[in-house]
């Protein structure tokens, strides 16, 4: 199901590190979409370590590509409400050439891949990237057991 897609421009402010700091909370993605970054190393989207970064809703299909996803945090303590960085709720998502750096929570500190019913799925694809851990307890990639994960390197 085609979606909308944001390209940032790689020749005007973008040919240079650039950081997004949010300071109303999460970014809701409630349609499909695509993000297309500049670069990993010129773009970070950085939830202050105030909110996660990037929630999923459900039933969406969605591809990040080639940006940092920085200092989310939520301190939810249940699953069905976790992950600091991207929160990935019952969608289809892939993550391309980016970063998940310093992103904490009690489940998914990078990215939590969710499903908790059976007639719902959640699938996430992971090409190119990395994620940079921080110490336990909280850990930079959780998987639900009902979710699907595809991890290659390109």
């Amino acid at each position: 199901m085609p979606g909308d897609t944001i390209t940032f421009d790689t020749t005007g402010v973008f040919a240079t590190p650039q950081t997004i700091v949010l300071t109303t909370g999460e970014l809701l993605v409630d349609k499909n979409l695509t993000i297309l970054g500049p670069g990993f190393a010129n773009l970070a989207v950085d939830g202050n370590a105030a909110s996660r970064v990037f929630h999923i809703g459900p039933g969406r299909t969605v591809t990040i590509s080639g940006l940092t996803v920085a200092d989310g945090s939520n301190s939810a303590t249940n699953t069905a409400d976790s992950g600091g960085g991207i929160f990935n709720d019952h969608a289809n998502l892939t993550i391309r050439g980016c970063v998940l750096a310093n992103n904490t929570a009690a489940y998914g500190g990078g990215v939590l891949n969710y499903t908790a019913s059976s007639s719902s799925n959640a699938m996430l694809t992971i090409t190119n990237s990395t994620s940079a851990a921080i110490p336990p307890p909280w850990r930079e990639a959780r998987f639900s057991t009902k979710a699907s994960i595809w991890a290659t390197q390109q």
